[in-house]
Formats: structure tokens, C-alpha cells, sequence
């Protein structure tokens, strides 16, 4: 007797679109959570961003918050350090030492906002591209360069933590 090897469709999903489009779903759904592992190693973090992204509906938004909510986390991080800085070192600090290292936060913050603007823009036309390619290898290539593109995103922000914190060092 042979054995039937096909797939009984549920209720709630009755067509092969449908059946397509929640693979697709989970495809999505599984890139995101190695994307959230990777820009916010700690766990607790990883949470609160989790509860942040929840509404969000498509790959590139969710995506693009996610480095923002990082982003926000790095440069709140960097002001953290300046004040505990700052209020250890009290009264043998000059004030224009204290203005040059506050506004090392503010150089590196706007690095980072300029970096992610450019991510988003670059971003957003890479996956439009991707989206109108027909599947084939060439399509495969494209996802495999934007899915480092996203890997280089994380490493860049790292590396402008990086730099503020060997700058921070060497204001003091």
C-alpha cells in the first residue's frame, strides 16, 4: 500500500498561495530573529526591542527600526559614559574638557544618524530590486549581498562605538 505524501491543508489556509505566502512568513519571521540575535546580543534587550517591533509589517520596516531602536541604545550608552565620566572625575575636569568630550557624543551621533539614513535609502532599493528579480540564481546572489549588507550594518555601528569609546580615553 503506498503511503500518501501530501500535505492536508488547515482551515485557516486553503490555497498553495496561501500555503506559499505563510512559508514565506516564517522565512521572514526567522531572518528577523537572527537579525535581533545579532544587533542586540543581550537578551533583555533583545526582548524590549522585541516588544517594540511588534506592529511593524514588512521586512525593510522591521529592519530599519531595529537599527534605529539600536542606534538610540548605543548613542543613550555613549552620554551614560560621558556623565559617569564627567562626575567621577568632578572638579579636576576644566570645563572645555567637558565640552569637548560631550561633544564627542554628539559628533558620533550624528555619524550614526547619517549612517542609517544611508542604510534605509540603500537599503530600500536593494530590496525593491530583489523583489522584481526573477527567481534564479541571480536572485539568490542579490539576497546573499544584501543579507551582508545587513551584517556590515551592525559591524559599522560597532565600529563607531568603538571610536568613541578610544576617543573617550583619550580626552582623559
Amino acid at each position: 500500500m503506498k503511503e500518501d505524501n501530501t500535505l492536508e491543508l488547515t482551515p485557516e489556509i486553503e490555497t498553495p498561495t496561501e500555503v506559499q505566502q505563510e512559508a514565506k512568513d516564517l522565512v521572514v519571521q526567522a531572518k528577523n530573529a537572527r537579525f535581533l540575535r545579532k544587533l542586540f546580543p543581550d537578551e533583555q534587550q533583545r526582548e524590549l526591542a522585541k516588544s517594540q517591533l511588534k506592529f511593524v509589517q514588512t521586512e525593510l520596516e522591521f529592519r530599519t527600526k531595529a537599527l534605529v531602536i539600536a542606534k538610540n541604545g548605543m548613542i543613550q550608552q555613549m552620554r551614560n559614559q560621558v556623565d559617569a565620566y564627567v562626575s567621577v572625575q568632578g572638579i579636576k575636569i576644566h570645563a572645555w574638557q567637558e565640552k569637548e568630550i560631550r561633544n564627542l557624543v554628539t559628533i558620533r551621533e550624528k555619524e550614526v544618524n547619517e549612517f542609517i539614513e544611508t542604510f534605509k535609502a540603500e537599503y530600500e532599493i536593494a530590496t525593491e530590486k530583489l523583489e522584481n528579480m526573477k527567481e534564479g540564481k541571480f536572485k539568490e546572489f542579490e539576497n546573499a549581498r544584501l543579507e551582508r549588507v545587513l551584517v556590515d550594518t551592525y559591524e559599522h555601528l560597532d565600529y563607531i562605538k568603538d571610536k568613541f569609546d578610544k576617543a573617550l580615553r583619550f580626552e582623559s
